[in-house]
């Protein structure tokens, strides 16, 4: 079936030797229109449908040499039950904006119920008895991706459908900072950095990246804000990430610090010395 704007055309495989002719009986909304005759080279068939809220049954009967009917092809759409949008997410001053008015445009949908839950199982939100096709939340500040669910239901709370979106992720999160680093004089490397909120990650980690090398140079499983290591010697021109990973949360990555130049083995007297030229 092949569905067009004020259109629906039938298509059928029409390849058998022994077929005389077709016959195709439509039933769309209730309404039944059967076409006779068609021609055994024939392969579609067209009806005007103006209505986009369609429940269309098509059979494609086929003649065979003796006269005989059968049963050829069918296909039965159901234009509600087969639209799988999910509601659309939006925020807004603070708020989580949902609308679902595009997924039951076909039926006699009354009421929605509106459920908010974390990935650990947690119900955080709930809504009953919604008349409109769209609803705000206040969405606080959260360490966990939540899904949120949409169920339809008509004025004899029969349940028509559910539609949900997975993985929202908290509103307003900001990437981990980008890390601040400094040879240390002892000749280590000082990489510093701060996170946009209270949720402590279960693991963090330092990535060292250049064009053919990358190293996690550390990992720690407690919030920390700064790590010294070894100055990574290989690296004349990196990128410094920070990663914190999170039991209910996709893994944030900061945005990344550029490394230049060599490591330095006496930072102390290369800092004279830098001070000895502003003063000459």
């Amino acid at each position: 079936l092949v569905i067009q704007p004020g259109l629906l055309t039938a298509v059928w495989p029409a390849n058998e030797p022994t077929v005389r002719g077709y016959a195709l009986r439509w039933t769309v909304n209730g309404f039944t229109e059967t076409k006779k005759d068609l021609p055994p080279s024939q392969r579609n068939y067209s009806l005007i449908n103006i209505d986009p809220c369609t429940n269309v049954s098509i059979e494609v009967l086929k003649t065979e040499k003796d006269l005989s009917e059968k049963l050829h092809a069918q296909i039965h759409l159901n234009d509600t039950d087969n639209l799988m949008l999910q509601p659309v997410v939006t925020y807004l001053d603070n708020k989580l904006f949902l609308d679902w008015s595009d997924i039951w445009r076909c039926t006699k949908a009354t009421t929605f119920n509106l459920t908010m839950k974390t990935q650990s199982g947690h119900v955080v939100y709930e809504e009953h008895d919604i008349r409109n096709t769209f609803q705000s939340i206040t969405y606080r500040p959260d360490c966990e991706q939540t899904e949120v669910c949409i169920t339809a239901g008509t004025v004899s709370r029969q349940i028509l459908g559910m539609r949900c979106v997975a993985d929202i992720r908290p509103f307003r999160r900001d990437k981990p900072s980008k890390p601040r680093l400094e040879q240390k004089e002892n000749g280590d490397l000082s990489i510093e950095f701060t996170w946009s909120d209270s949720c402590s990650p279960s693991l963090v980690s330092v990535i060292i990246r250049s064009k053919t090398h990358s190293e996690v140079v550390r990992s720690s499983r407690s919030k920390t804000d700064s790590v010294n290591i070894p100055y990574p010697k290989w690296c004349s021109n990196c990128l410094v990430y920070v990663v914190a990973s999170y039991p209910h949360l996709q893994d944030e990555i900061s945005e990344p610090e550029i490394l230049m130049g060599k490591w330095i083995p006496d930072i102390t007297a290369y800092k004279n010395l830098l001070v000895m030229k502003e003063l000459t």
